[in-house]
């Protein structure tokens, strides 16, 4: 249960040993009004921007009336060109961030920053059924300046990771963007591959930040909390440095896939990264989430508690391969 929510991102102290993930009927109101706030700010601004756009009229198209009320181009598929020639209508082209006007820029921002929200109160939420894994390391009870400035630093450099993950996957031939051409290799295949090279690159790069001579320079940071509890907030609680070169490896990823290995459909890609935010987030709760026995968030709160293992931030394969996997232990593996 939370019971308190303040600061500039937020402390959540612990009623009790269990650290139980925020419900519908418990979640403090500071996060209902936050939440609330950012869905109406997105739908206001968008308003703002055009207000000779009828609300209800726009809302109500959905997406493309969004996008049409931000002065963007709808998207349709069928009309992207063979050679992925970037989208440009009236000077705007979705790859160059110079000929994006104020608004759009705004609007940009405000859909990263409104999925950050989502990320935070959401996705707990949609996951509150599962039962909780049990508080054996200590927790973090309130969050320090500097805690408050690498997590804010960090939320604004997952728009800039963005930018740059759209301007790739809009030009690089090796991802389709056409609906119809979705199949089961550039789709469930390009995705798997994707998961196992991402982790590899980020096994490795967060086994080096265990080092003795890199430690406590970079990771020990992230490592103060040994019970994570907060979601999100707590997932991105690192040092700048880890968490961009964290965040760009599945740049990496996806650059190696679709260059080197097989065609990846934009589809997977957004899977990719999408839901790879929400089980990074998951692996920062206390919630006992385990997917097909690929993924579970209980390995990795053993890796908050005995650091030297569990690397892997999605899948345990490299670990397993490299001999770092530990597995959970109810009553043991303290």
């Amino acid at each position: 249960a939370i019971t308190g929510d303040s600061g500039i991102c937020g402390t959540w102290k612990p009623r009790h040993a269990a650290l139980d993930t925020p419900s519908v009927n418990n979640l403090p109101l500071p996060a209902s009004l936050s939440l609330s706030l950012s869905l109406w700010i997105a739908t206001f601004s968008v308003w703002l921007y055009n207000p000779s756009a009828e609300l209800p009229t726009f809302l109500s198209r959905g997406l493309p009336g969004v996008l049409a009320a931000c002065g963007l181009p709808e998207i349709n598929f069928s009309r992207i060109n063979e050679d992925m020639t970037p989208l440009s209508q009236g000077g705007f082209q979705i790859d160059d961030a110079s000929t994006w006007t104020a608004g759009q820029m705004a609007a940009f921002v405000l859909v990263i920053f409104l999925g950050l929200e989502i990320l935070r109160y959401g996705v707990p939420l949609c996951f509150n059924w599962a039962p909780k894994i049990p508080v054996r390391g200590k927790h973090l009870d309130e969050f320090e300046f500097l805690d408050n400035v690498f997590i804010w630093f960090n939320k604004c450099a997952i728009g800039v990771f963005t930018y740059h993950l759209v301007k790739f996957c809009w030009s690089a031939s090796g991802v389709e963007w056409r609906l119809s051409q979705l199949g089961f290799v550039n789709g469930l295949v390009a995705l798997a591959l994707l998961h196992i090279v991402y982790d590899f690159f980020y096994t490795l790069f967060h086994r080096l930040l265990h080092n003795r001579n890199f430690y406590r320079y970079i990771h020990k940071h992230h490592h103060r909390q040994r019970a994570p509890s907060r979601g999100n907030l707590d997932a991105i609680n690192v040092h700048p440095f880890e968490f961009v070169v964290g965040e760009y490896f599945h740049l990496v990823a996806a650059y190696l896939v679709s260059t080197f290995m097989i065609r990846v459909h934009i589809l997977s890609l957004a899977w990719f990264v999408v839901v790879g935010g929400i089980l990074a987030s998951l692996n920062h709760t206390r919630l006992d989430l385990n997917f097909l026995g690929i993924y579970s968030v209980k390995v990795h709160d053993v890796h908050h508690r005995l650091p030297e293992s569990n690397y892997g931030q999605y899948i345990m394969l490299w670990d397993k391969l490299m001999g770092s996997y530990k597995p959970y232990n109810e009553e043991k593996d303290m």
